[in-house]
């Protein structure tokens, strides 16, 4: 990679400019800055760390991720793949009798009993390991901080109400709350009722509890309480309050999307990244990530529905309730997913009608193309630092595959031996590498 973002500084290949010629895939063209993630220290241990990273990484978190993990079958490299709902949790200060003391409860204990108690479920983990790192958080993190403040408050106040509340904003107006007894950086801590319930996305810890509290994917606290490997010193996540660079800023937006602040997260820089070296954790963010984006999306079309026109299908709100009635139930609410929506029926649907109208056009397809991406491609492995392995990189894998593929298209459609022909194309993915089978007419 030998070119340069001019306003972020991401590395690029030649061909990865857009029909503009320009690299706009990190920082959507100077709009967006973040600051850059702290450096971190190799450890003498390392291969043991990167081997369970994610366990290291769970047991040091101070919320927990819950979701159907299903990895592929086989004994082909890592693959962190989910199925169904991805759920983001809070538990209570102190643990019930009926479960062990984990995430956030354990920073209330000594280091040496905490490390203890993780090893207890993490026994392939190194204990001098597991020492390091609880050192360095209680040093560093503000959560690790505020949850050890907490406890110390109840201890000093037995018989009054205290709660902790992580705010969705730290800019937000603070008068409706009473003055808190203490505030650390991301947190404030009430001792008494202040007689005002938190708001939607505020995060509330309680002393004790039955259940667990699920954290909104909008709240800029749930990515460092759920990795606190890669935000080793609590550094907020995207909020919706979050502007674009004032210079480079338009009219009709001024805010960082989601998507574009995980865009330029991922986006590769010179220099040292904790993100690009944490090997399957990174995978696991990366899906994380994409859950939560496409969550967005999809609750942007829910609460959107008349915007859409959804009253066009007018008709068959009318058969299901016909037939509803007819079957003495009751419907429930339609949410019309648009054509806008990639892999949404009407999506499916209508790039399916699209490639009917050219087969009644132009005939049968003359030529199918399977096209896939190989580790071993020359461009993936010199991408690669230190010891990093394909599987760790599937930024670098999908940007190869896409220049490629690129290429690919280029050398049928636009040079002079394949002028006239038509693509249709299709994205899948398998076991090991993606496919992209292109069809032409």
């Amino acid at each position: 990679m030998s070119e340069q973002c001019g306003f972020c500084g991401a590395v690029y290949w030649k061909e990865e400019k857009n029909t503009a010629y320009k690299y706009t895939a990190c920082c959507h063209d100077g709009k967006v800055q973040l600051p850059a993630f702290p450096l971190s220290e190799n450890s003498p241990d390392a291969k043991n760390y990167r081997q369970k990273i994610r366990e290291c990484n769970s047991a040091l978190a101070f919320a927990s991720m819950g979701a159907q993990i299903k990895p592929p079958r086989g004994t082909g490299p890592h693959c962190y793949r989910l199925h169904g709902k991805v759920y983001h949790r809070v538990s209570p200060l102190y643990a019930s009798d009926q479960h062990k003391e984990s995430y956030g409860q354990l920073y209330i204990f000594d280091s040496s009993e905490a490390t203890e108690k993780r090893l207890s479920d993490n026994q392939n983990c190194l204990q001098h390991v597991f020492e390091k790192l609880d050192f360095m958080l209680r040093e560093i993190n503000p959560f690790a901080q505020s949850y050890l403040q907490m406890h110390r408050l109840v201890q000093d106040h037995p018989t009054t109400s205290v709660k902790m509340v992580f705010l969705e904003d730290k800019n937000l107006d603070m008068r409706r709350y009473n003055a808190p007894t203490l505030c650390t950086e991301v947190a404030a801590i009430f001792v008494g009722d202040n007689g005002e319930s938190p708001a939607n996305r505020d995060i509330c810890v309680y002393p004790v509890g039955d259940t667990c509290q699920s954290i909104s994917p909008l709240n800029q606290c749930c990515d460092s309480m759920t990795y606190p490997l890669l935000f080793p010193r609590g550094e907020c996540s995207w909020n919706t309050g979050m502007e674009h660079v004032e210079e480079r800023r338009t009219a009709k937006r001024t805010r960082v999307t989601q998507l574009q602040y995980y865009v330029y997260r991922f986006s590769q820089r010179n220099g040292f990244s904790i993100l690009h070296n944490s090997g399957k954790l990174f995978q696991q963010y990366i899906v994380d990530a994409y859950v939560k984006t496409e969550g967005s999306r999809l609750h942007f079309l829910r609460q959107n529905q008349k915007d859409l026109r959804i009253e066009l299908y007018r008709g068959l709100l009318d058969a299901l309730e016909c037939r509803a009635h007819n079957e003495n139930i009751r419907t429930g609410k339609l949410i019309i997913l648009p054509s806008s929506f990639q892999g949404s029926p009407r999506h499916m649907q209508q790039n399916y009608q699209d490639a009917m109208a050219m087969v009644r056009k132009f005939g049968k397809p003359d030529l199918f193309l399977t096209f896939t991406c190989k580790p071993s491609w020359s461009e993936i492995l010199n991408s690669m630092e230190g010891v990093q392995r394909p599987e760790d990189r599937p930024d670098i894998i999908v940007r190869v595959f896409n220049m490629k593929l690129k290429e690919l298209l280029e050398d049928i459609c636009k040079h002079e031996y394949l002028e006239l022909f038509w693509p249709i194309f299709m994205l899948l993915s398998s076991k090991r590498e993606a496919c992209l089978m292109p069809t032409f007419f």
